[in-house]
């Protein structure tokens, strides 16, 4: 009988193991799909010189994202809550992406700084990814633990007027 019941005890412990490792993983992977896709939409960013137009400038289409990743209605979300990040203040694009079974909100920000004396400001692009702990869910549950956010500085130069 005692046999048995030390057998249960480490069949139970084994299985609760595997579960949280498994859900660790699924947390893990989570995290990392959505720091890649913060730095896919920063990099693009950078590389077209921070334009905050969107008739200019519109990531979807950059990246060839706009055929082939199913995204919220409209492909645009008209205000994601997220947390300020300090120094950001304003908003560019807001986007609502589903991919590897969770989705994911990612909004853009960006902030001019002029420097005394110089022509062009310095504009700090900001990208912040969030996803629900319901990997599932098309709405956004905020938490502080699911959010990962990235910025860099461009020297922007605004388009030319045609």
């Amino acid at each position: 009988m005692a046999a048995l019941v030390i057998a249960l005890v480490i069949a139970i412990g084994m299985m609760s193991y595997q579960y949280a490792g498994a859900q660790h993983a699924r947390n893990t992977d989570v995290r990392v799909t959505a720091s890649r896709i913060g730095l896919l939409f920063l990099e693009d960013w950078v590389a077209v010189g921070g334009i905050d137009d969107d008739t200019i400038y519109d990531p979807l289409e950059r990246l060839g994202l706009g055929e082939e990743a199913p995204f919220l209605p409209d492909n645009i979300i008209p205000e994601i809550v997220l947390p300020e990040v300090p120094g950001l203040v304003n908003s560019f694009k807001s986007y609502g992406i589903f991919t590897n079974g969770t989705w994911f909100w990612v909004k853009l920000t960006y902030n001019d700084e002029y420097s005394s004396g110089e022509v062009y400001p310095i504009r700090e692009l900001g990208v912040s990814v969030a996803w629900s702990l319901d990997f599932q869910s098309p709405t956004l549950e905020y938490d502080s633990q699911r959010l990962v956010h990235f910025s860099k500085y461009v020297i922007y130069v605004p388009p030319a007027s045609p």
